[in-house]
This record gives C-alpha cells, sequence and structure tokens, in this order.
C-alpha cells in the first residue's frame, strides 16, 4: 500500500519554515563580528554537539535535505578531525556520572524514518563505524508511506546496532491545541499521542526511553506528558551545545540541514559551546500575555564573555534589542508588539572573551492557549 499523501497543511514538512528560521538565526549568530580574542588552547571546552539531520540526497527537499556528497565530506571531517562519536549510551553515561565530555565530542541523531536514510545515509555511516538514533513515527511507518523505509529495514537497522527512539505517532505540532480544545482534552490527547507510539514500538520489540519532540515543540504540558510515559531523554530542536549541565527533558541539536549548507558552517556549529543561564522570563512554553512584559534570562559567568557579544534573537523578529548588563548577567528585551507566530525560539548568544567562541542558549515560546485555541491547529 502506497499510502503517502505528500505534503499537507500541519504536517512533517511544515517543519521547514520552522527548521530554517533557526538556520538563519544561527548563521546571524555566528557572522557577529569582534575583535579577534587569543584562543585558551590550555582549556579545550568540554561540551558536545548533538548533530540533527532528517533527509539525504533528495535535492527537491531543499531546507532539510543533506547531500550524499555533503554528507561524506561532514563524517570524513569528524574522523580526519579526532572527533569522537558517542554512542547514545555513552551519551547517556556522562549525563548520568556528570564525567565532562571529551573535547570534539558529537552524537548524530537523525528524525524520520525517510527511505533515503537507509540507502544514502546508513552506508556511510557504517563506514565509518559511527553509532547514531534514529527518531521514527509511528503512522507513516504503519501507512507504508513510500518515502518512508519498511517496518523490515527499520529491524535490520536495530539488528546492526542503531538506536531507534520515538518521535510520536503522527508528527503532530504536539505543543499546540486544535481549534476549541480544552486544556483537560488538549492534555489527555499529549498523552495519547505518545502512549500509542510507545504501544506500537513495544509490539515490535523496541523499547526506548528516548523522544526527539516533533518540530522540535515542546511546552511543559508535553514535557510533563513526556516524563509521565518514562522518557527519559527528550531532544529538541533548538540550537546549542549540550554539557552535563544540560537539562534532560530539554536537549538542544545542530540542524545539519539545507542544500546551502557548507563545510565551514558545519564546523561553527561544532564549535558552539552552552551557555549556562538562569532566571529565564518568560520560561519556555505558552506565554501568559502577548507580549510578554519582557524577555530576559541572566548569564551565570558574565565575565567570561566580551560586554559588547551578548545578543538575543526570536524567531519571528531577527536580532532584538537586548540590553545586557555585564555587571548582572541580565540580558533583557522589551517587546513593543505581539507575536504572531505560534511558536517562537529565543535564542541568547555571547562570545567568549578567551576562546573567541560562541556560547549559546534557547528556549521555544508559545503563543498563550486561550489565543491558540481560538485559531487551532490541526
Amino acid at each position: 500500500m502506497n499510502g503517502d499523501p505528500g505534503p499537507r497543511p500541519g504536517g512533517p514538512l511544515a517543519c521547514l519554515n520552522i527548521v530554517a528560521t533557526s538556520c538563519a538565526i544561527l548563521l546571524a549568530v555566528l557572522c557577529a563580528t569582534a575583535t579577534p580574542a587569543p584562543a585558551r588552547a590550555d582549556a579545550p571546552s568540554s561540551h558536545l554537539t548533538v548533530l540533527l539531520y532528517h533527509r539525504f540526497g533528495e535535492s527537491e527537499f531543499p531546507t532539510t535535505n543533506t547531500s550524499e556528497t555533503e554528507f561524506r565530506r561532514q563524517m570524513q571531517y569528524l574522523s580526519d578531525e579526532g572527533y569522537t562519536v558517542l554512542s547514545m549510551e555513552e551519551f547517556r553515561k556522562h549525563l548520568e556520572s556528570g564525567e565532562p565530555f571529551a573535547p570534539k565530542s558529537v552524537l548524530i541523531t537523525i528524525d524520520d524514518p525517510y527511505l533515503s536514510i537507509y540507502r544514502v545515509s546508513r552506508p556511510i555511516l557504517r563506514e565509518f563505524g559511527f553509532p547514531y538514533a534514529l527518531f521514527v513515527w509511528t503512522y507513516g511507518l504503519e501507512h507504508d508511506y513510500r518515502a518512508f523505509m519498511s517496518w523490515a529495514m527499520i529491524d535490520t537497522m536495530a539488528t546492526e546496532g542503531v538506536v531507534i527512539g520515538n518521535h510520536t505517532h503522527t508528527h503532530p505540532h504536539l505543543a499546540l491545541p486544535h481549534r476549541s480544545e480544552t486544556p483537560e482534552a488538549y492534555e489527555a490527547r499529549v498523552h495519547d499521542e505518545l502512549d500509542q507510539s510507545q504501544r506500537i514500538l513495544r509490539s515490535r520489540g523496541i523499547e526506548t526511553d528516548l523522544l526527539a519532540y516533533p518540530y522540535g515543540e515542546y511546552n511543559a504540558v508535553v514535557v510533563e506528558a513526556a516524563r509521565a510515559a518514562d522518557f527519559t531523554l527528550m531532544f529538541t530542536s533548538d540550537p546549542g551545545a549540550v554539557d552535563t549541565e544540560t537539562p534532560w527533558d530539554r536537549i538542544p541539536r545542530a540542524a545539519i540541514v539545507g542544500d546551502d549548507m557548507t563545510l565551514d558552517d558545519f564546523i561553527a556549529k561544532l564549535e558552539i559551546t552552552p551557555l549556562h543561564a538562569a532566571d529565564e522570563e518568560p520560561r519556555y512554553g505558552f506565554l501568559s500575555a502577548n507580549p510578554p512584559a519582557a524577555i530576559s534570562l541572566r548569564i551565570v559567568e558574565p565575565g567570561q564573555f566580551d560586554a559588547g557579544i551578548v545578543n538575543m534573537f526570536v524567531s519571528e523578529w531577527g536580532r532584538v534589542d537586548g540590553r545586557f548588563d555585564p555587571q548582572t548577567g541580565i540580558i533583557r528585551f522589551v517587546p513593543t508588539e505581539p507575536l504572531t507566530r505560534p511558536t517562537n525560539r529565543v535564542i541568547v548568544s555571547a562570545k567568549d572573551r578567551l576562546t573567541g567562541k560562541f556560547a549559546m542558549t534557547s528556549r521555544l515560546l508559545v503563543l498563550p492557549f486561550a489565543s491558540l485555541r481560538e485559531t487551532g491547529h490541526e
């Protein structure tokens, strides 16, 4: 049965705009200029970069595709430069033990069970001997979407050591309520989406406590539902890097997608380090008011960063006029107009005074529940 309906409103292809916006903001961050700082060669960063891929060799999907040539170049770079590609189990052990990651550490993840993964990236990853995780959504597999792998292919990859994670059942915009949906009905739907996908995976002999949020979208309801479903590690599409202080329920990933991505872009994403922040206002998830009174956070160690190269970005608005106080570490922006997109990522970047590298933190804001249920998102 060829059940793939192709592009559909609200379907997986809708993530193209979200990914493209985040990538554009990230490139703007990396293009920020400052006087070069002396490298701190005696203090290599102990961060890890979680790489996020989608399609391979599918040029008709330019914003989520990675060409076979570029993917091989990226894997060759990791090999030539001595990067440690961790397995999911090794990644987990670092988080559990609190042991810092070795310099030049990465974790490779792929979202959606596209057939091109089996045909293009799988042979290359096997050639390099790199472990990776694949996050699958079960409805498409159950209905034999023509763009997807078969369950037999998934089984083959699992026997080869590929870790299979959960990407929900229908790949919905899980952070957004449907039209006229009550909070209780919305919460029940979120739980059902996760429970149904877990039941199907278990029926196929796949036990997992790994979740990749569809479109990288989440809120407090989604996070709590994931915890209730016994997920332990939950992955977003928020740009950034990982260390042992990263929250396990909102793990950032570097999206390595787009036909226009160069090897230099890839390398720049590998060099981003975690930015430790506190007192985020508003917190991630549903806004209580739109616009919020202010968007802010406090950088924990402000003296580590160049006070002139601390910036805030909001998906809908790009770079915003966030005022940074180097004494308190607080960067604060006061919006003068409401947000109109259902979800927005807030990204704060800062340039390390000694290494010259960018540190980054990001979180997802969602429009107020009441306003979303008026417009709905099916």
